[in-house]
């Protein structure tokens, strides 16, 4: 009973883990931006290679903090508690997310495109889906709307990641206040209790 107990302790943390590298990576993709027509003029010249290497980075950062993370909610999931039913919540919203990553076996699957850039960023929706070149796009900015892996949106799954954080630290208590210190009492000394030298009149 006990191992059971620490190996969920265990997973619990891990989880909160997971989920705030899926966060932090996610807000990361969201300040991702590139200047279609920009030729360098500011100092900040970048390529579209450079841009799609940035965000497959950063989506494979947040899709392996997915899959870890599902991997220690199945072990809250088939504990018979009341957190239970939302771990399996959590597993059941990322499952888009496993089928991507288990396409990746597939040679003729494209969810992670590493080939062609245009091709990345019509799957991923920062481009129209029939748009084959970059000529009449002005600019390109990662949005909440970015799909990770072509699945699922960012936006949705960084809430998702969220709430199921905030359920943690409440039902698990992961973050306790402090106590707050004790107020320091300084007595002063009574008059009385104040060393005085001694007068000795003068004879």
């Amino acid at each position: 009973m006990a191992s059971t107990l620490d190996t969920s302790t265990r997973a619990v943390y891990l989880i909160g883990d997971h989920l705030d590298r899926i966060l932090a990576a996610g807000e990361d993709l969201t300040l991702l931006r590139y200047a279609v027509h920009d030729n360098g003029q500011d100092g900040n010249e970048q390529s579209i290679g450079r841009f799609v290497h940035d965000c497959r980075a950063l989506e494979l950062a947040v899709v392996a903090a997915v899959l870890q993370a599902r991997e220690h909610a199945a072990i809250l999931g088939g504990a018979k508690n009341a957190f239970s039913p939302i771990a399996r919540l959590f597993a059941n919203g990322t499952t888009p997310l496993l089928d991507a990553v288990e396409a990746l076996v597939d040679r003729d699957a494209c969810a992670f495109d590493g080939e062609d850039p245009i091709a990345f960023l019509r799957s991923r929706g920062l481009i129209d889906a029939d748009r084959g070149c970059l000529l009449a796009v002005e600019r390109i900015e990662v949005s909440e709307d970015f799909l990770v892996a072509g699945t699922i949106h960012l936006g949705t799954l960084m809430t998702m990641c969220a709430k199921f954080l905030d359920a943690l630290e409440v039902h698990f208590d992961l973050f306790p206040a402090l106590p707050e210190p004790e107020a320091t009492v300084v007595v002063p000394a009574p008059d009385d209790a104040i060393s005085h030298t001694p007068h000795n009149p003068s004879v």
